[in-house]
């Protein structure tokens, strides 16, 4: 083997040595995938979409409850999005995430007993329908596991009295932003609170120095 050559393996041993902490690091927990925003989306998301987000968030956004808030109001988005009615109540859609989240730790401790590739469902099928064709998109969804079917931005309103049409979406737009202003007050409170946390903190640990 020449000298020129050592170099050559040397370099080799070391790429394929940080290939190998490299795929550990993505393995771990530390490790979040960068994902974009819930409402981008086409389709219903599955509970390992929910989870990416949720962890995606941590890297700008330390408190828990203000990653939940955000997750919250772009699942309401994307919902609105996809033409589905959903559960009312700020709560019903925040305790179906933090099962999600607390289905998460379980699986922490015991990796593998959980299963986050089914679709998140929020959806009210007792709720008020815009046309059948949305009613199938979440039917035919709901049958494969979101594998098939997705919603594009064009509505479909044929055989929708525009009267009724007119109705139905003042109430969904209302609907929609009486929830998204009140996450936004929610998700300012969590924010304003955390930030009270933190001055109080500082001011004991002021206070503490100042004894000594």
């Amino acid at each position: 083997m020449s000298k020129n050559s050592l170099p050559l393996d040397l370099n080799k041993k070391l790429w394929e040595s940080n290939l190998v902490r490299f795929e550990k690091a993505k393995n771990s927990k530390k490790y979040a995938k960068i994902v974009d925003s819930l409402d981008q989306m086409n389709k219903m998301p599955t509970k390992q979409h929910i989870l990416d987000k949720f962890k995606c968030l941590a890297a700008n956004v330390k408190s828990r409850k203000e990653r939940v808030v955000i997750v919250i109001k772009e699942v309401k988005i994307l919902w609105k999005k996809l033409n589905l009615p959903i559960q009312k109540g700020k709560s019903r859609v925040e305790r179906k995430i933090e099962n999600v989240l607390n289905k998460y730790e379980k699986d922490s401790r015991k990796p593998g007993t959980q299963d986050f590739t089914n679709l998140f469902n929020v959806t009210d099928k007792n709720g008020e329908w815009l046309c059948q064709k949305d009613k199938a998109f979440y039917n035919l969804q709901m049958s494969t596991n979101g594998r098939a079917g997705y919603c594009t931005t064009i509505e479909d309103t044929q055989g929708v009295h525009p009267r009724k049409l007119k109705l139905i979406k003042q109430k969904v737009s209302q609907d929609t932003k009486d929830d998204l202003n009140s996450e936004d007050e929610e998700q300012q409170r969590v924010s304003q609170d955390t930030k009270d946390d933190l001055s109080s903190k500082d001011e004991e640990h002021f206070n503490t120095e100042e004894e000594k």
